[in-house]
């Protein structure tokens, strides 16, 4: 998306729109769904007359050419591929169900809508039973994403998380669920909407491919950017390999429609690959925020949507691009000023992607000279453009404050869906990212403006850390002004534990080397693993010997931090006129003495997750005592902060 503010959300249809989205990987087994595996046709008419198919009605794609017609006149609305129908059934309702000859079941729904370029999905309650698989296909290409299992999945079965698919060319797609015979548990499916690709090909520059008709196996949005782009090939522009591996374009899925942003992962002073991604404030959309809706659950990361040689970029249909996907993220921090927002992943990007790396960042406030911007235009593969000048303050239109670096392009340009892409200086830092400007290759000389991340540091001195980077980048308060770019780390496992936890590392390749803090109670060389134990608090860290592709032999170290939950933190010197306990999902308060029975006290609470710092709970306790229920949030160490009238008390909980 690029170049827009937007004033007033209530015009989700005309001034956010952008995007299909593309990926047949997402995190799955990688598996082709069952029935065609085993050759299983099921009947379309079944006695129980359960609908086994759903036409879905077709978008008057004339008006909404007509509408983006409009739309683009504009630089500052986003350019629209994609639009939702409400479909609103669930798995009880819809579809075919038949017994196999050895008791497994298998569940089918096919949905269409005439025309449409591609489909994809949104779920508001998604839970499968340990074993069942589900599957999305197109049954002329069999293009699949699956199978989908309860592995990754967020939620469980009394509180079903809601969860979002990656698109599959076609205007047919076939849902198919799986279940061994041994599962009792049937799964919750609740389809939301679907997403209507309407997009024929337009590839600019192309004027073998320019207005022509789309096959069903081509991508409505490979190539579709202009023509002065540079294709980031790595054996064209190697020193840019790293940076680029740390970027990902977005879906945005709106109620209404969706649309195409970039952004990067990035480094902490932790250095602990937390799954921190950075992008644009107005990527938003005015519909999701930090403290408001932060619930960023259904959109889709395309990671390592690249090619190896720019003759890919012009042959299009001859080569399909890498397609890794992850879902969701929540908002931790974003503001309007300086336009940022940063969020945290929902799944780990090591699971899909082999190569990610964490861009570092400098917050010192100087700019240098010279850099690239690394994006996603039109939501085409991946792009870089360079400068080569000193970037110059400057405020975004026509405000006071010089919160934003201008920049104009020695080579490429910015297009729609660049919005959030990190301006990145000579050091593989990032400065900025993209919030707006007036380039593009009708208009080289025009200048972008990013968003300056030395502005959003502190955000004019914000005291919410949901309004500002410090708090996120720089968790143990270091007062570190820059860091480098690192490589992922192939240990997956969480970063913060508590004391007394045991947790199983995976990817673990080698016998590891552990701190004094931490004990290892178990190493398996066939799984891949290590269940490790932390028995000291403080900094520490898993060490593994990894042999790189080029055979040369490193330490992969993963810095970990062990906190004390036995011992309350209080954040003043006035003592809490409250006891705090857990027990299996509660937590309890009560007062200390019978005296306070008389008093009118309130009680504030907020139940805060240790690792995002991200509020999972809040709301008012009774002044008499009350529990707090912890059933339905994630198990992990939280810090629980009591306001009571003037006294603020905070409490780390591991919730088990």
């Amino acid at each position: 998306m690029k170049k827009t503010k937007l004033l007033q959300i209530f015009i989700f249809i005309l001034s956010c729109n952008i995007g299909i989205i593309d990926g047949l990987s997402q995190i799955t087994t990688n598996e082709k769904p069952y029935s065609i595996v085993n050759n299983v046709k099921i009947p379309r008419v079944l006695s129980n007359d359960i609908t086994s198919s759903l036409v879905l009605p077709t978008p008057d794609i004339n008006l909404l050419e007509r509408e983006d017609s409009l739309n683009n006149r504009d630089v500052e609305k986003l350019k629209r591929v994609a639009v939702a129908i409400p479909i609103n059934k669930n798995i009880n309702d819809v579809g075919s169900w038949i017994t196999l000859d050895n008791g497994d079941l298998l569940w089918q729904l096919e949905i269409s809508s005439d025309k449409a370029t591609s489909l994809d999905f949104t779920f508001d309650k998604f839970w499968l039973p340990e074993g069942g698989k589900f599957y999305l296909y197109n049954p002329t290409t069999l293009n699949t994403i699956g199978a989908i299992t309860s592995e990754y999945l967020r939620g469980n079965k009394n509180d079903p998380a809601n969860f979002s698919t990656a698109y599959i060319l076609g205007d047919k797609i076939i849902l198919e669920y799986y279940q061994p015979s041994s599962i009792q548990e049937r799964p919750i499916i609740s389809i939301d909407k679907a997403y209507y690709g309407y997009k024929k090909i337009e590839i600019a520059g192309n004027p073998d491919y320019k207005n022509k008709d789309m096959l069903i196996n081509e991508d409505p949005q490979f190539g579709t950017s202009g023509s002065c782009n540079n294709t980031l090939t790595y054996r064209k522009y190697g020193d840019w390999k790293f940076p680029g591996q740390s970027t990902a374009r977005i879906l945005i899925k709106l109620p209404t429609a969706s649309y195409w942003c970039s952004g990067s992962l990035v480094n902490t002073t932790a250095r602990d690959n937390r799954p921190y991604f950075l992008t644009a404030h107005h990527c938003l959309c005015g519909y999701f925020d930090a403290i408001s809706n932060k619930d960023a659950s259904q959109w889709v990361f395309y990671w390592n949507f690249s090619v190896d040689s720019e003759d890919y970029d012009r042959v299009h249909t001859s080569y399909e691009p890498s397609r890794n996907t992850t879902i969701g993220a929540i908002v931790l921090a974003n503001d309007s000023p300086s336009d940022f927002a940063l969020l945290k992943l929902n799944q780990d990007i090591r699971l899909v992607s082999s190569s990610p790396n964490y861009l570092g960042w400098d917050v010192t406030g100087n700019s240098g000279s010279g850099g690239a911007c690394i994006h996603y235009p039109s939501g085409d593969i991946r792009k870089i453009s360079f400068y080569n000048v000193t970037p110059s303050s400057s405020s975004y239109n026509s405000g006071t404050n010089k919160n934003h670096w201008a920049v104009t392009w020695a080579s490429g340009t910015t297009e729609g869906g660049s919005s959030g892409s990190p301006l990145i200086n000579q050091q593989k830092r990032i400065i900025g990212q993209l919030h707006g400007g007036k380039a593009s290759c009708s208009n080289i000389n025009g200048a972008d403006l990013f968003g300056k991340i030395s502005e959003s540091w502190t955000n004019n001195n914000a005291t919410d850390p949901r309004r500002r980077l410090k708090d996120w980048l720089d968790p143990y308060n270091t007062n570190e002004k820059t860091t480098e770019t690192i490589e992922a780390i192939k240990i997956i496992g969480p970063y913060e534990l508590a004391l007394g936890q045991t947790v199983k590392y995976t990817e673990v390749i080698n016998s590891p080397t552990l701190s004094n803090n931490l004990q290892l109670i178990n190493y398996n060389y066939r799984g891949r693993y290590a269940e490790i134990k932390a028995i000291g608090t403080g900094k520490g860290y898993i060490k593994m010997p990894y042999t790189s592709s080029s055979g040369r032999v490193n330490d992969q170290i993963l810095n970990i931090n062990v906190i004390n939950t036995t011992n309350n933190l209080t954040m003043n010197k006035t003592k809490s006129n409250y006891k705090i306990s857990y027990s299996q999902n509660n937590i309890s308060i009560t007062p200390i003495n019978q005296n306070l029975l008389n008093e009118k006290i309130t009680l504030i609470y907020d139940l805060i997750e240790s690792v995002s710092g991200s509020i999972q709970k809040t709301g008012y306790i009774n002044y008499l005592g009350e529990n707090i229920d912890t059933s339905n949030i994630n198990k992990g160490v939280y810090i629980l902060v009591l306001k009571e009238d003037d006294i603020l008390t905070s409490y780390k909980i591991l919730v088990k």
